[in-house]
């Protein structure tokens, strides 16, 4: 068999695991808040996803978006390599929480989010000649 339109995604005989990637353009608005009314409505129905048997993997962004608005730094926390690293490293604490509210309020306190590769590591930081520390202390 074969998923033929999207409806046949909430089948778990067709589709036994889903993977959902959700960017940061989702997770925060322009205002650099955290879209949490459409936060809450996913974790909702992942919840239903895994009570129909299905797994579910998230793949999320937002971990710089969440932490250049923590850290207030412009340009979103791109403006150099070391604020987007130092934005990560905040931001991914934030991430994690929401993620982990979310999913709770649905059951699925077990659920817990994995941390993904960071941004700009060996190389590039030597290269630019800045490291991430050096954002936070400005802070």
């Amino acid at each position: 068999m074969s998923i033929a339109k999207l409806s046949d995604l909430a089948d778990p005989t067709l589709a036994g695991r889903l993977v959902i990637k959700v960017g940061s353009a989702l997770l925060v608005d322009q205002q650099r808040e955290v879209r949490r009314d459409w936060l809450g409505e996913l974790a909702g129905e992942i919840a239903e996803a895994v009570k129909r048997g299905q797994h579910v993997v998230v793949v999320s962004s937002g971990a710089i978006a969440l932490g250049a608005g923590k850290l207030g730094f412009e340009k979103g926390g791109r403006a150099r390599l070391s604020d987007a690293q130092a934005a990560a490293a905040v931001g991914q604490i934030a991430l994690a929480g929401l993620w982990a509210e979310a999913l709770g309020r649905h059951g699925r306190g077990d659920a817990g989010p994995a941390a993904q590769g960071g941004c700009g590591a060996g190389g590039q930081r030597k290269r630019f000649g800045r490291n991430p520390r050096d954002s936070l202390r400005r802070q």
